[in-house]
């Protein structure tokens, strides 16, 4: 589905879950934090804990709030670390101004961030 945000998620995942009784299951995978929030209020809201689960990208404070409790449908959110880009970013743009060598490639490292994980990734 196609949402803009917590509040439209909320709505398209209430109507599709409306207009689809036949899926005793569901999977979220949504493409930020905000919009599994949406997702996730209208998944308790049909009764679906025990049959539906999300996995979200960003890992933001609300994400964590979710591992950290446990919450059966949030199953983890990606985390891209964001602390460690401009480190990375600017080291490698350092060395190409100076003229050394670079990678054809740099990768940054992302982790799944879950209810096991998410106090080591993001300790309190």
């Amino acid at each position: 589905l196609d949402t803009e945000g917590t509040e439209d998620a909320l709505n398209k995942v209430r109507q599709w879950l409306t207009g689809h009784p036949e899926f005793e299951f569901v999977a979220i995978g949504s493409i930020e934090d905000g919009r599994a929030l949406g997702a996730h209020q209208a998944l308790v809201a049909a009764g679906r804990e025990e049959t539906s689960l999300i996995m979200s990208q960003g890992c933001d404070n609300v994400a964590r709030d979710f591992l950290r409790q446990g919450d059966p449908i949030f199953a983890g959110s990606v985390d891209y670390g964001p602390a460690d880009y401009g480190f990375n970013t600017i080291s490698l743009a350092l060395d190409i101004l100076n003229g050394d060598p670079v990678p054809h490639e740099f990768f940054v490292t992302h982790v799944n961030c879950t209810p096991e994980t998410v106090d080591i990734i993001y300790p309190q």
